[in-house]
């Protein structure tokens, strides 16, 4: 019986120290990559112009550089860039999107590129064709240079929709039309595409890109999921955990509105590093009320402030886009709404594991010092990589 126990003993402190080291290597691992988390998002406008289709792409600057090969600091102006520079950004951008009019291929070349206001790139394209076409077809090859995931905008007078890898092409018309969502079934230019082309059904593509935009953006945000953990790996009673998510929520849904309506700027060269130090601090504090074994007071004020400091964070996907002031309100609700629903997904996982590691006194004092330990390390590791950038 004893030596039954004793088996059983041992098994369960293997176990406990496996998931506490896969825990470290997990949460160091995410530290190291290159980003906590990608916009994967730009925005075209599209146009037929008698015998010539001009296309206006925002990207984000490091989606670009990444995109082209091409190094493009946040403080280098544009039209400083050397020759090979533009050679490398036409090869990528010009040669991926690829039009045709009445079937005949249209050869797109780059007329320009400039900044935008909010930490992206303009880059202006033309695609002449031999006579002016009554349809057009693009395909928006230079998705494929993207990072995995990434969405493109694409507006023409027709309406807007969502572009992957996987849907990249859709139908244009210099035929006039009389609403710029109809249906395809209707006057739409783009009827000829319906099976095909995410423009069947603009206002629906729109509404479930800004949503899966920011369920996405807290599912592949490291750093906020990190920050997560932190707040709740402890345990304690669910009123108190509410009131702390509540006040992160309160605190990021503030500043991700004042950001992302321009009331308020903040460059994320001081964001990110300010959300490093947030989630050292809870790592730190946690370690803190380990030892001492007393619950951290009044975590919900520095909640709410760290939150408000992430919601800066959020804000970068949408800024870039430089969405017409009429839609964000619109963009801004949908982003937040998916940004909550993806944190929702996550508490319901993190929070019973908090809850089962207060029920065992031996887990508590094994495995959370190691993990919060890691917690403090990931949260440093990004401030001083983002500190050096």
């Amino acid at each position: 019986m004893r030596a039954s126990r004793s088996r059983h003993s041992v098994r369960a402190g293997f176990l406990r120290r496996a998931i506490a080291t896969l825990t470290a290597i997990v949460l160091t691992a995410i530290a190291v990559t290159p980003s906590a988390h990608e916009t994967g998002l730009s925005r075209g406008h599209y146009a037929v112009e008698g015998a010539a289709v001009t296309a206006t792409l925002i990207f984000a600057r490091r989606d670009v550089a990444r995109a082209a090969g091409v190094p493009l600091p946040d403080d280098a102006p544009v039209a400083t860039l050397p020759a090979d520079a533009h050679e490398r950004l036409s090869s990528t951008f010009a040669r991926g999107l690829v039009v045709s009019g009445d079937g005949a291929p249209c050869p797109a070349v780059l007329e320009g590129a400039a900044p935008n206001e909010n930490d992206g790139i303009a880059l202006t394209l033309r695609a002449r064709c031999a006579a002016a076409p009554r349809s057009v077809q693009v395909e928006t090859t230079f998705l494929f240079a993207m990072p995995f995931g990434h969405r493109h905008l694409a507006r023409t007078a027709a309406g807007e929709a969502a572009l992957t890898v996987s849907h990249r092409t859709f139908s244009l018309s210099s035929a006039p039309h009389s609403s710029p969502f109809a249906s395809a079934k209707g006057s739409s230019p783009f009827a000829s595409a319906e099976r095909s082309s995410p423009f069947a059904s603009a206002e629906r593509s729109t509404w479930r890109t800004f949503l899966g935009m920011g369920v996405e953006h807290i599912l592949t945000g490291y750093d906020h999921l990190v920050f997560l953990l932190g707040l709740v790996v402890l345990g304690g009673a669910l009123r108190r955990l509410l009131v702390i998510v509540t006040a992160f929520t309160v605190g990021h849904s503030i500043s991700l509105a004042l950001a992302t309506l321009g009331v308020v700027t903040v460059p994320s060269r001081v964001v990110e590093p300010l959300i490093a130090a947030s989630i050292v601090y809870v790592g730190v504090e946690n370690l803190w009320a380990l030892r001492t074994n007393r619950t951290p007071r009044a975590r919900w004020v520095l909640t709410l402030v760290f939150g408000f400091v992430h919601g800066f964070g959020f804000a970068d996907a949408l800024r870039t886009l430089q969405l017409p002031r009429a839609e964000l309100p619109k963009a801004l609700a949908l982003f937040n709404g998916g940004v909550e629903l993806g944190q929702l997904v996550v508490l319901a996982l993190l929070v019973p594991l908090g809850w089962a590691a207060a029920r065992r006194p031996t887990l508590r004092a094994r495995a959370l010092p190691v993990i919060n330990g890691s917690i403090a390390l990931a949260g440093l590791a990004w401030l001083l990589a983002r500190i050096a950038r």
